[in-house]
């Protein structure tokens, strides 16, 4: 199983994209069993379990109060291939920033401890903002409702083997 977006790939990166479907590349060689994905991914060969819906945020410093300034900032990211890190650079895209100063992180917590002392923004859903402990000094910032939202699904190959931890494992996800 991959919960790690970068395997995935950008935007859910595509072979045979030709038939207008999406087939993360790691499945067309059998090599995970399933993952999570936030994009839209549909192709017949998968079944896909849509587990969350969650509200994005802009994340900054106390410090910074409003979106304008927040684009000003470095960005504090993962990886390529993070979801988020895509929803993050369409959105300065759209707000006139092309080129934006990035820091890549491996862990969460560095990207929320980095933003916290004022070293850039980042994107997270907004439940993440808020079970951050109050000395953490964060503010979130509303994006506009045209990307404020990200569908995260699970996806498996149909014909593959779903092992009996694997089929508990899917049982016990959450439903959207």
């Amino acid at each position: 199983m991959q919960t790690n977006s970068s395997a995935i790939g950008s935007e859910c990166q595509r072979e045979n994209e030709s038939d207008g479907f999406c087939l993360p590349y790691p499945f067309t060689r059998f090599e995970l069993d399933g993952a999570f994905i936030g994009c839209e991914c549909v192709h017949p060969e998968l079944q896909s379990f849509p587990v969350f819906d969650e509200e994005l945020v802009v994340v900054s410093s106390a410090a910074i109060k409003d979106l304008e300034e927040a684009a000003a900032k470095p960005i504090l990211v993962y990886g390529m291939g993070c979801s988020y890190r895509v929803v993050l650079e369409k959105w300065l895209h759209e707000s006139g920033v092309t080129y934006p100063v990035n820091m890549e992180f491996g862990t969460l917590e560095a990207i929320i401890g980095g933003v916290s002392a004022g070293l850039g923004i980042s994107l997270m859903p907004r439940i993440v903002v808020q079970k951050q402990p109050a000395e953490t000094s964060l503010r979130a910032h509303d994006l506009p409702a045209s990307m404020n939202r990200m569908k995260t699904a699970f996806i498996t190959r149909k014909d593959s083997y779903a092992s009996s931890a694997l089929r508990a494992f899917i049982e016990a996800l959450p439903r959207v």
